[in-house]
């Protein structure tokens, strides 16, 4: 069996080193990862290698359930490798008492340069099967979309 690869990718309108500061920095990876659907609150942050992050996200819809409690999902997170201007690679795992959801994602966000113009993928692995794949693919493309909307009102 093949293994799940969640995928999303955009180009955004910012060279690779102002999309890069943008997971690095703790008020702009608060701002813009959160899906369109979603806001965020940052708990901890320690953007270096090995360093760890924690973050809430609430839906806008009270009717939404949540992976961690009615309308939040609550995850725990560390930055694996940073590689300036490149290459981000996380870990997360949900705050979640179902195993549906449990378990360590690997999310790997690569910035290639497209003439001044960034192409941003994003790769999941290790996707908790609780997850529909058609919904998360569509929540990252929405983060994506929120990084654009970021970088075009710095």
């Amino acid at each position: 069996m093949a293994e799940r690869k969640d995928r999303s990718r955009l180009v955004i309108d910012a060279p690779q080193e102002k999309i890069y500061q943008a997971f690095i920095n703790r008020e702009a990876f608060e701002t813009w990862l959160p899906p369109g659907d979603m806001t965020g609150d940052l708990k901890t942050f320690d953007a270096v290698e090995g360093g760890a992050y924690e973050m809430t996200l609430y839906y806008h819809d009270n009717e939404a359930i949540g992976k961690t409690t009615g309308n939040s999902d609550a995850f725990k997170g560390r930055f694996v490798e940073l590689v300036p201007y490149q290459r981000i690679v996380l870990e997360t795992a949900f705050e979640t008492g179902s195993p549906a959801f449990g378990g360590t994602m690997r999310q790997t966000w690569t910035l290639a340069d497209r003439g001044g113009s960034t192409e941003v993928i994003v790769e999941c692995t290790d996707v908790p099967s609780g997850i529909d794949q058609q919904d998360h693919e569509r929540g990252l493309l929405l983060s994506l979309y929120s990084l654009s909307d970021y970088m075009q009102a710095d």
